[in-house]
């Protein structure tokens, strides 16, 4: 049963799940690595299928798929093994896991980092991106924490048996529970579904980036308006690229989290003084020369350029 169960996610996953995926520097090397989650949210103890997917040539080795019973915070339960051999004549290994966390809150599992060893010996790491998971907790505000404890028994002519009401309180408890698990799972069922976009993040970024260049922000003089878009293009991006909540962060926080990525200086030079420039526009209301705005958005881009997987061509000035 848990077989067919994880290989029903899988073929799920594959049509409408979350997932993300990286491939080689190298576009010479065929070799791809591609992560999901089902469902990308959940309560405590739930079972979600941590999916990883490779495709190579047959002829490569490839390590650094997740072991032993830890994936971050949550529990390995169990995994199993599917291959095939695609049209082109790839192989592809389908990893699936069984995982489960006990804690409530965001959670980040980490990137699938692997290593491929070519036929002549030498190696490739390819890496997918990091995937976000809800851990929701049923115990909330409204919960039956808030039942406060029995009063005294009320009178009516001949005391009112204890049993009774310990029965009716735990019929009661057992009725307000199933409404508010209905409830919830109406309420989430009525939300509308999300559209999540599969494409690497850098992929995004870049078209988001396209888009900005060519709205009319800097010909109407939206100095503010366009490096308002610009920052948040560029949070959005570092969020499933290196697993950091990203969006709500000042830029001082910021520096502090990226110091510590594996990001060398001249990245970390690029996007910093880019978001220096933008606090200035956005705060002190400075206003940039087109010179400064065409520098500014040639770092964003380069900095998506150089920390992404593919290189591409320089964008013309905004």
């Amino acid at each position: 049963m848990l077989l067919r169960f994880l290989i029903f996610t899988f073929v799920v996953t594959r049509l409408v799940g979350l997932n993300t995926g990286a491939y080689a520097q190298n576009g010479s090397v065929p070799a791809s690595v591609t992560a999901t989650i089902t469902p990308d949210r959940g309560y405590v103890g739930d079972r979600f299928v941590y999916t990883i997917t490779v495709e190579a040539d047959s002829s490569m080795k490839f390590t650094g798929l997740p072991s032993g019973d830890k994936l971050g915070v949550f529990e390995i339960k169990s995994s199993s093994t599917e291959s095939s051999v695609l049209k082109s004549g790839l192989a592809r290994q389908v990893y699936l896991y069984e995982i489960a966390a006990y804690e409530t809150g965001d959670f980040w599992i980490p990137a699938a980092e692997l290593e491929v060893v070519l036929p002549d010996g030498g190696t490739v790491e390819i890496e997918s991106d990091s995937l976000r998971v809800v851990i929701m907790t049923i115990a909330g505000r409204d919960s039956l924490a808030d039942i406060r404890g029995l009063k005294e028994p009320i009178m009516f002519g001949r005391q009112i048996s204890w049993l009774l009401i310990a029965i009716g309180v735990v019929l009661l408890i057992g009725i307000v529970y199933l409404l508010y698990r209905a409830l919830r799972k109406k309420k989430i069922e009525e939300e509308p579904e999300k559209v999540v976009d599969t494409r690497p993040a850098w992929v995004i970024a870049q078209e988001r980036l396209q888009r900005l260049r060519e709205s009319d922000l800097v010909a109407r003089g939206e100095f503010k308006l366009f490096y308002q878009g610009l920052t948040e293009i560029m949070r959005k991006y570092l969020e499933p690229r290196f697993g950091i909540d990203a969006v709500d962060r000042t830029t001082m926080e910021l520096k502090k989290i990226l110091r510590d990525a594996r990001l060398d200086d001249d990245s970390y030079s690029l996007l910093f003084t880019m978001f220096d420039s933008a606090d200035l526009v956005k705060f002190a209301r400075r206003v940039p020369t087109r010179a400064e705005l065409d520098a500014d958005f040639q770092k964003a881009w380069l900095f998506v350029q150089n920390t992404s997987r593919v290189q591409t061509r320089e964008v013309a000035p905004v």
